[in-house]
């Protein structure tokens, strides 16, 4: 990368890392080598996160540029632009089934088809600017993590399937 690497994660099988950076792209890497395999490029802005899909076929990047993007790992070719935020995108995760991906931008995290690149739903957060969302081990659940504040956040809990908001106790 020629800036700052924003985010890494390994892939399924640990055979590969894939970065994040400002300059605008993702990159994978041989864990046993260091080479870079793939460039992903398509980002008009920083690129602040990617991650794999569960069966390491797919990657999801989040951008600067207002976007997230779906790409094939081995090919590169971008399949799916998720437009429609309006903001940053800071995060973009998938599904444990790796049917959706979910993006945090600004006060809003959104779930995602992966195959139509359809908004499925949208989970609103007034007032807060909404940083990470994940979904749970079983796709059930989706936590958002928000900027409420100087030094402040806060955390909600969400079904996956409806969108709606539960209960705090939910994260016990």
């Amino acid at each position: 990368h020629e800036q700052a690497i924003w985010s890494v994660a390994f892939s399924p099988d640990g055979h590969s890392l894939l970065t994040a950076s400002s300059d605008g792209t993702a990159k994978t890497w041989s864990t046993g080598t260091g080479q870079c395999l793939q460039t992903f490029r398509g980002h008009s802005g920083r690129v602040f996160s990617a991650r794999f899909s569960p069966d390491g076929a797919m990657i999801a990047t989040a951008s600067s540029d207002r976007t997230a993007k779906i790409w094939h790992m081995k090919s590169g070719e971008c399949v799916q632009t998720l437009e429609d935020h309006g903001f940053d995108v800071y995060s973009a995760v998938f599904s444990p089934d790796g049917a959706q991906v979910l993006t945090a931008s600004a006060s809003f995290a959104k779930v995602w088809s992966t195959e139509s690149g359809q908004c499925l739903n949208t989970l609103e957060c007034p007032r807060q600017i909404v940083q990470q969302a994940i979904f749970s081990v079983d796709g059930s659940k989706i936590l958002t993590v928000s900027e409420t504040g100087y030094d402040q956040s806060d955390r909600v809990i969400w079904c996956a399937i409806s969108g709606h908001r539960l209960p705090s106790s939910a994260a016990a």
